[in-house]
Formats: C-alpha cells, structure tokens, sequence
C-alpha cells in the first residue's frame, strides 16, 4: 500500500512539475511578445524573396512587364521575376508590346501596351494599354496560348463555424496580440493540380482585445493553414502606415503550373499590390510595387 501511495504522490508531483513548465512557457513567449509591442506599434509578417531586383541585365532585358490596373508591379522572364526598376531601364518589350489582360472572371483579350510613365516623387511606373475599358480591375502580363487564369476565384458567401475556428487557430502565436476574428471574405481558389483551398481576407473585431491587425490566410482542403500576410497595429489612432489587406487576383503569371496570389495593400497614403508564390511550403512574396494615393 505504501509503494502505491508513493508512486501515485510521485506521479502527482510530476503532472504538478509539467503543469508548472508548461505555464512558465507561456507566460515568457507572451512576455516577449508583449515586450515586442511595447517596442513596435506594427508587427507585419510576411515571407519575401528579393532576387528580382538582382536579375542579370540580359534577363531584364529580355522581360515581360506585370501589371496591377495601370502599375507596373514588375515583370518576368520564364521562371525568373524581375522588379519594375529593372524592368523599366532595361526591357526590350516595353510600348507597343502586346500583352494578355485578365479580369477577375477570365481572360478579357490581347492588347498593347501603351504611355510608360514614372510617377512625379515615388517610384511608381504607370504603363496603360489599348485595352477602352477602365472600369473593370484587371492583370495584364505576357502574350501566351496558355490560359494563366483557368480557374478564376470564386467567392464563397456560406461561410461556417468551423471555418471561423481554423482562421483563429492558424492566427497561431499571433492569437496573444488579439485573438478576435472577422472573416471579411472567402474565396475558393486552386494553386496547382494538387493543392487546392480556401483564401480568407480577415481582421480583428472592433473593440476587442488591443490593437488591431489585418490578414490573408490560406486553408488548404487537407487543413493545414497558412499566414499569407498579416500585420497588426497597436495603436488605431497612429496607423497611417499600418498596411489593411485584400485578395485581388490569382494566376499562373510565370507559367510554372503553380498560380500566384496578388494581394492589395492598402495604407493611408499608399497602396502597394504584391505577387506572392508558393514555395516549398510556404507563401514567399517575389514582387511588390507601391503608388501614392492622390
């Protein structure tokens, strides 16, 4: 009897000892994110790959620009993406060059593009085309027989419990700066042939916890999620560069067999639209360009 009080009460000492660990963990890893707070007022997390604005002169050259609704966004040469500076001091293919254009329901025809401009103070390059109608968003990148867009996203309005559960909990570590969820919009999208899911543009309930944050995250069919983007502010009232996020296109925009996601992003003076790729098992975004809000 006396062994089996003792190995009950060791056992017991045990589970407390774990508890104990298991509880000081936490406590550290939310001390120092809270430390980090305290330090930054805007936390973004994003995978990004800078190889574009290296590209040697000839791919440069050899280029394809990429536009986002006017902005020249950057440009590619089979598998290589090239930055809209390398592209515009050094491509061959620049007005009168002709290109495919997409809207958010498919391909919309092939047209040339026209009036290369660099924004007055910013970086910005603006290239329009032939294309008359100005109302509908659109992709426009190089001429090819392949449908870059053969599976449009398609917004998903009946959206479940259970998907408001995976969001939060692929916020992850990220829960402990505000743990609220609103799913703004969904949308069904297909990277390649074997990995399809669902693309969620999410932000933080209004007056709850503190601070506030913006996000895209992808939940593939399987369940395994992703952080696409997200930023977060602790302070809603010093935010003017704190970045709100939105899904614009997806499209297989260097013809690889994988489709790239374009996100918006929008702060109080600028909004940028970045290409971002999935690359081992992970969301990288290779392009990023940015204009001022007039």
């Amino acid at each position: 009897m006396k062994n089996k009080f003792s190995k009950n009460s060791a056992k017991k000492k045990n589970t407390i000892k774990f508890v104990v660990i298991i509880t000081c963990i936490i406590l550290l890893i939310t001390g120092i994110i809270l430390l980090i707070i305290g330090s930054k007022n805007i936390i973004e997390v994003t995978n990004t790959n800078d190889d574009a604005k290296f590209v040697s002169d000839d791919i440069a050259k050899n280029s394809n620009a990429i536009l986002v609704n006017n902005l020249l966004v950057g440009a590619v040469y089979k598998d290589n993406w090239v930055s809209s500076e390398r592209f515009y001091f050094l491509s061959d293919n620049k007005e009168g060059t002709k290109v495919d254009v997409y809207t958010k329901s498919g391909k919309k025809g092939t047209y040339e593009l026209q009036n290369i401009t660099k924004g007055a103070n910013e970086s910005a390059v603006y290239i329009s085309t032939s294309n008359s109608n100005k109302n509908d968003e659109y992709i426009a990148t190089t001429i090819s027989n392949k449908d870059i867009m053969p599976l449009p996203a398609q917004k998903n309005n009946n959206i479940s419990e259970d998907e408001k559960i995976l969001v939060k909990k692929s916020l992850g570590k990220y829960k402990v700066l505000n743990s609220s969820v609103r799913i703004q919009e969904a949308y069904d999208v297909q990277i390649d042939n074997s990995n399809k899911g669902k693309i969620y543009v999410v932000n933080s309930e209004s007056g709850k916890n503190m601070g506030g944050y913006s996000g895209i995250i992808y939940i593939r069919d399987n369940g395994e999620a992703y952080i696409v983007k997200y930023s977060y502010v602790a302070n809603l009232k010093k935010s003017s560069d704190w970045p709100i996020y939105s899904f614009k296109f997806i499209a297989d925009l260097n013809q690889d067999g994988k489709c790239e996601l374009i996100i918006q992003e929008t702060k109080e003076f600028s909004v940028s639209y970045d290409v971002i790729e999935y690359s081992n098992n992970k969301f990288v975004q290779v392009l990023s360009s940015s204009m001022k809000i007039k």
